[in-house]
């Protein structure tokens, strides 16, 4: 008698391991194609309101990735929450700046985790290193920009190099996630083109 409750137990904590992972997967589906297909920002494009989806987008991507309205609905509404609430912890916290680098990355790649885990649009792992490579770009050329924009950069450039994606970020969607201004934003990518880090026609048609 225990052994059959044994085997009923591993194969319930099997199929309930086999709906988390399939859950994971449809939110990774969807969240995907809302970053890289609508903007989650104002009609002007302001960071300082997320507006949820109108009800016909959310059909309309229902349809497409073929997965009902009220999983797409509940999964963009509760992604585009987080985007929110985590954008205004950028807009509100003052970060003191870390002068210790080793201290500085560690920091963000704590921000770089937490983002994936709101969502997940990009290579976590690529982005570690990308992170570290930008740090080596700052530190090398004296130009160190805002937490925000360093996120916002690092986001940018894996999604860029990432071959798996056809359709790239929306990138107002890509700054609304971590606070970054059009301004700082393009400010820091102007410096990388001139230094040679990224080239000047790099193809990246969303939203530049």
């Amino acid at each position: 008698m225990a052994n059959t409750f044994t085997v009923v137990f591993k194969d319930k904590t099997a199929n309930q391991l086999s709906y988390k992972l399939c859950v994971k997967e449809i939110r990774y589906v969807i969240i995907n194609e809302v970053f890289r297909n609508y903007s989650i920002c104002s009609p002007r494009g302001s960071l300082k309101t997320l507006l949820q989806l109108p009800y016909d987008k959310v059909m309309e991507i229902s349809e497409k990735m073929a997965f009902s309205q009220t999983l797409s609905l509940a999964v963009i509404n509760k992604t585009l929450n987080d985007v929110y609430y985590f954008s205004r912890f950028f807009k509100s916290y003052k970060f003191p700046w870390e002068h210790e680098k080793a201290s500085l990355y560690k920091k963000l790649k704590l921000y770089l985790h937490k983002i994936h885990k709101i969502a997940p649009i990009f290579d976590y792992q690529r982005a570690k290193i990308n992170l570290k490579t930008l740090h080596k770009f700052f530190d090398k050329s004296t130009f160190w920009p805002t937490i925000s924009t360093q996120l916002a950069m690092t986001l940018y450039i894996t999604d860029l190099k990432d071959s798996y994606f056809v359709e790239k970020l929306i990138l107002e969607n890509v700054r609304a996630l971590t606070y970054c201004s059009a301004y700082a934003f393009y400010r820091t990518k102007n410096k990388l083109i001139e230094k040679g880090v990224l080239s000047k026609n790099e193809r990246y048609s969303r939203g530049i």
